[in-house]
């Protein structure tokens, strides 16, 4: 069973960890993740099993607007195929809306398959494409959902 909760700056080390496995070169330095941790703007969620972090996901929000941004969703290596991005995508759908976003967006590697089949799942469209976004020149993809 997982559980959620906001991230604490005492969960950083951890939270690293995870993001230099996952992204490797793209991977946010930990002065980023604190920062990210501390904004006002933003929330940062964890997902846990038995007090153990497997996961998290980071929305991003601005004042007056009903957008909102899915920075960054990850997983711990080797809970690939367990659902976790499923329940990580159903819990940043479920804030958003009770931030009354009707939009959400995020940007994923065009070569990142597993993640792209996730949002499409999930009913996201491609919107764009942005050539070279990534550090090694690869394009990223804009995909987006109209939230209910």
């Amino acid at each position: 069973m997982l559980s959620f909760r906001k991230a604490r700056t005492t969960d950083l080390e951890a939270i690293y960890a995870i993001e230099q496995d996952r992204f490797g070169m793209d991977a946010f330095h930990k002065r980023q993740l604190y920062r990210l941790i501390k904004n006002e703007g933003a929330q940062f969620i964890l997902a846990s099993a038995s007090d153990v972090i497997v996961g998290y996901f980071i929305l991003l929000f601005r004042r007056n607007s009903r957008q909102a941004r899915l920075y960054s969703l990850a997983v711990v290596a080797g809970s690939e195929g367990k659902g976790l991005g499923q329940q990580l995508m159903v819990e940043a759908e479920k804030l958003a809306l009770e931030k009354k976003c009707t939009l959400l967006k995020l940007e994923v590697r065009k070569d990142n398959t597993r993640a792209i089949q996730l949002y499409e799942r999930n009913g996201y469209n491609v919107h764009a494409t942005i050539p070279e976004y990534y550090k090694d020149g690869q394009d990223a993809m804009i995909m987006r959902k109209v939230l209910a």
